[in-house]
């Protein structure tokens, strides 16, 4: 079966008690089958804490494992674990389990991490993100790669370390980085040969730019241009039309963006030399609205012809990528979720 450039990207996004938790993975499970059934690439899940925005999945290798259990074909992807909450020789573990247990059918997404409760929650500044995030990264390759690793510095320190199981893939299951906003990120992950995790959040545009900083980064630093992966973040929901699909997504679109501001609302906690722009960003979440989130990529809605050609639009403007979609987001049903699936599938066989 050809392989689709789709795949599902679950961040819970309502409020998930005792009653409808078991609901919500059941669900999720459900649109899983699907996926693997309809030709898709893969299925991704973030880590976080704490929130009803993402929290429901604080450790993305169970649930993926779980994905794996059902499939034969999809790729599982974490998208992504924080190297600042986890020791190196544990995340490097778990993920060299879960590559074994689903016989080679994983890629490792990493990211800083940007909330501040939980930095609060772990005891770690946000300060040091990134340092512990490209430290932790860096760590968790050797790990794959190497035996009897050793390491002395002011993060990690340990001797002798051959992690069990190894990884199947060999060297190392593909990694990705989380890129957001900053030239900085994207340069860095071209001139380190990783592939790269995008999410919309201002312009289309300006996203294009900072994708082509990335493929020129990583061009000029030696790794094959047509290796590099790209996977954008987007919402999507189907309708007979553009007008009543954006209806549909509305009170979905509005409770997710509500989750995701009282998750990041402690702004006062942001060191604004790590992250710049922060404050910004919390404004832009609490008014974003489904036209917009459309005209900045991060949303794709309406009919099969609609979405054709809004991934080619993007498509356009950022050379080839892997759409990564949320179809259940803010609470939207089952049913549409897997009628919005549908859609997509038969408009990425005409992009």
């Amino acid at each position: 079966m050809k392989s689709h450039p789709l795949g599902l990207n679950f961040v819970s996004s309502i409020a998930l008690g005792d009653a409808n938790s078991g609901q919500w993975f059941s669900d999720a499970l459900a649109l899983v089958r699907v996926a693997e059934e309809a030709g898709w690439s893969h299925v991704k899940t973030v880590e976080h804490y704490l929130y009803d925005w993402g929290g429901a999945c604080p450790n993305p290798c169970v649930f993926l494992a779980a994905a794996a259990a059902i499939t034969t074909r999809i790729r599982l992807t974490t998208g992504a674990v924080l190297p600042a909450f986890r020791h190196p020789v544990q995340l490097a573990s778990e993920l060299a389990m879960l590559d074994q247990l689903s016989g080679g059918r994983l890629d490792v997404g990493f990211a800083r991490g940007f909330l501040p409760g939980e930095f609060e929650l772990f005891g770690v500044p946000m300060g040091e993100s990134r340092q512990r995030f490209e430290a932790g990264l860096a760590l968790v390759k050797r790990l794959w790669t190497e035996e009897s690793v050793s390491v002395d510095t002011e993060l990690h320190r340990f001797s002798g370390v051959t992690i069990r199981p190894g990884v199947a893939q060999l060297p190392h299951p593909p990694v990705f980085v989380a890129a957001v906003s900053t030239p900085e990120s994207f340069v860095r992950a071209g001139a380190e040969g990783h592939h790269i995790m995008v999410v919309p959040t201002r312009s289309l545009e300006q996203l294009s730019e900072r994708v082509a900083l990335y493929r020129t980064s990583r061009a000029e630093a030696g790794h094959d241009p047509a290796s590099a992966r790209v996977q954008i973040s987007c919402m999507a929901v189907a309708g007979r039309s553009l007008v009543e699909a954006l209806a549909q997504a509305a009170e979905p679109h509005r409770r997710y963006q509500r989750l995701l501001a009282r998750a990041v609302s402690d702004a006062s906690a942001i060191d604004e030399s790590a992250y710049p722009g922060y404050a910004a960003m919390l404004s832009s979440i609490e008014g974003s609205t489904p036209q917009e989130a459309l005209e900045s990529g991060a949303m794709l809605a309406g009919d099969t012809a609609d979405l054709t050609a809004q991934m080619q639009r993007i498509c356009s403007a950022l050379g080839a990528v892997e759409f990564s979609v949320q179809v259940n987001f803010g609470g939207i049903s089952l049913s549409s979720a897997g009628n919005a699936m549908k859609c997509l599938t038969e408009a990425v066989q005409k992009i």
